[in-house]
């Protein structure tokens, strides 16, 4: 949060958690003050960390570094994508491996249906 070199995009689910980041005064930390475009947000980040299910899927399905901080039982595709590489838990900060993704890795990424469904597919045991 200090460092000008590094962004961080905080999106709270509550008006309390944007009002805490908000007092912490990081200049380096952005707090949107309305909803975004997650997915091109997504495709441009060189990392994601959430604890929300649907962005970390989102973030895999795209080819984006994640983590998730998800404390509770993870569902059957996030456990999928942990076995796959593709999810990694976050328990330490000092795990967090933080790298600039390649040039023009930040181009609009097309997401593929396929992708998902063979996740779900695999997660439920299902053999298509």
């Amino acid at each position: 949060g200090n460092l000008e070199s590094v962004h961080a995009v905080v999106l709270p689910r509550t008006d309390e958690q944007r009002e805490y980041v908000r007092e912490l005064a990081l200049p380096s930390v952005i707090v949107p003050d309305r909803a975004v475009d997650a997915q091109s947000l997504i495709a441009l980040a060189d990392v994601v960390v959430s604890a929300g299910g649907t962005m970390n899927r989102e973030a895999a399905a795209l080819g984006v570094p994640v983590y998730t901080t998800y404390g509770g039982r993870l569902g059957g595709v996030d456990e999928e994508l942990i076995r796959q590489g593709r999810l990694k838990p976050l328990t330490d900060p000092r795990a967090l491996e933080l790298q600039k993704r390649q040039a023009g890795s930040g181009s609009r990424v097309r997401r593929d249906p396929a992708v998902l469904l063979d996740l779900l597919l695999t997660a439920r045991g299902d053999d298509a």
